[in-house]
């Protein structure tokens, strides 16, 4: 565990060398780069013992890439992963036939896609604390749930560029590549979609469309199994494995993480908000659609123990709005840093409190496993 964090620290110092030479074009990218390439070779140099999903489908998918004469004959070889994952491992193989690069490419693709919607959103937050809430919270599941944390690198950067440019083609573009990642991905693009559509209605319909929209979040944990069928519809791939009341880690640890955030969402930031209106209204619905979601997201536990994943696609955004809110320039400034060191503290518990930190490279020489 201690090593992840050693990890996490050091990419964290780096994207604060970028924060402190913003000015500098130069520095900033070098000191940006070295944030995402530590985190990128680390995962890398890992054994193949790290991340359940390595052994149950980037292995045989590499080992496919490695001896098949193109895209197409490789997609159609592995028709149940998504056509940019399997891109990407061709390419990865093309380099190389050491699988360690391609897991280090695997990570930069999570990465990179990430530092740049934090980039983008530096004019908003501190740019060293979103990053070290995103990468403390999501590093050591990215060695696992590969494709779905490609996508949602790409979605949270498409998330940026629409709450700074609007919706462009870039957002476009980018949601496309999510979905290219992880069929999943059609949930949070759906998110994006509904942010847009609050952003644009009159100022006085915006609570009403926040409030709505908030209440049917949750409310669809009811017609769950249906909008399963749907999907599995629509994407022609068979999402049953969401139905199944799975036991074990994800089970146990998604319902409680979610009800961590349900505590603090429903109780210490809303207080914030209307006792000092510290932010503007369309950015704060745009938050409880966030929290609503994520308590959907806890709920569907209830269903199944993979359904929280879901969560995953947007737990950047929700971490976004919290250091949005506690830093808004309204408040006074020792409340102001009191809420940043909060969020982050927050960020802190749930690593150390969840991470098994399990971590092995023959590579590196490196032995750490658990606690």
């Amino acid at each position: 565990m201690y090593f992840y964090l050693g990890v996490i620290l050091l990419s964290t110092f780096f994207s604060f060398l970028a924060q402190c030479f913003e000015r500098s074009r130069f520095w900033f990218g070098v000191f940006s780069v070295l944030a995402v390439l530590v985190l990128a070779v680390v995962s890398g140099c890992r054994d193949y013992t790290v991340g359940i999903d390595v052994s149950v489908y980037e292995e045989p998918l590499f080992s496919d890439a490695k001896s098949c004469g193109g895209f197409f004959s490789l997609w159609l070889m592995n028709p149940k992963i998504e056509p940019l994952f399997v891109l990407l491992n061709l390419v990865g193989a093309m380099v190389t036939h050491d699988m360690h690069f391609t897991l280090g490419l695997i990570s930069l693709g999570v990465f990179g896609p990430l530092y740049m919607g934090v980039a983008r959103l530096r004019r908003e937050v501190p740019m060293c604390m979103l990053w070290f809430c995103l990468v403390i919270d999501l590093y050591y599941n990215s060695n696992n749930m590969m494709r779905q944390m490609v996508a949602m690198g790409f979605v949270f950067w498409a998330f940026s560029e629409l709450r700074t440019r609007g919706w462009t083609w870039r957002v476009i573009l980018l949601s496309i590549c999510a979905f290219g990642f992880h069929y999943s991905s059609l949930f949070p693009i759906a998110v994006l979609m509904i942010y847009s559509f609050v952003s644009h209605r009159p100022k006085e319909k915006v609570t009403l469309w926040g409030n709505i929209i908030a209440i049917s979040a949750v409310g669809v944990y009811f017609v769950y199994p249906a909008l399963i069928a749907l999907i599995s519809v629509i994407t022609g791939k068979d999402y049953s494995l969401y139905m199944t009341n799975a036991s074990g880690l994800g089970a146990a640890f998604q319902p409680s993480r979610g009800y961590q955030l349900f505590l603090l969402t429903m109780v210490v930031l809303p207080w914030v908000l209307v006792r000092e209106k510290v932010v503007d209204n369309v950015s704060y619905q745009q938050y409880k659609i966030t929290a609503a979601l994520l308590s959907f997201c806890a709920l569907l536990g209830l269903y199944s123990g993979y359904a929280p994943r879901l969560a995953r696609h947007i737990d950047p955004i929700f971490a976004f709005f919290l250091l949005y809110i506690a830093s808004a320039p309204k408040l006074p400034e020792r409340t102001r840093g009191l809420l940043q060191v909060s969020v982050m503290g927050y960020y802190l518990y749930l690593f150390l409190r969840w991470n098994p930190g399990y971590y092995v490279s023959h590579i590196l020489d490196i032995y750490s496993y658990g606690r």
